[in-house]
């Protein structure tokens, strides 16, 4: 994180400090099951550019 902030570019919003471990790492595997299933086509993936945008 401290790396990150060195960058003018990148933008940190608020971090939820209340996250259990537990929470942020079923967070993290419902992102790869997502990643899955896009690469296996079963769900349609968001254009980058929209993506992006709200970054």
């Amino acid at each position: 994180m401290d790396i990150v902030k060195n960058f003018d570019f990148v933008k940190i919003g608020s971090v939820d400090k209340d996250d259990t471990k537990e929470e942020i790492r079923a967070n993290i595997s419902n992102g790869l099951e997502k990643m899955k299933l896009i690469e296996q086509g079963e769900i349609k993936a968001r254009p980058t550019k929209e993506f992006l945008s709200e970054l």
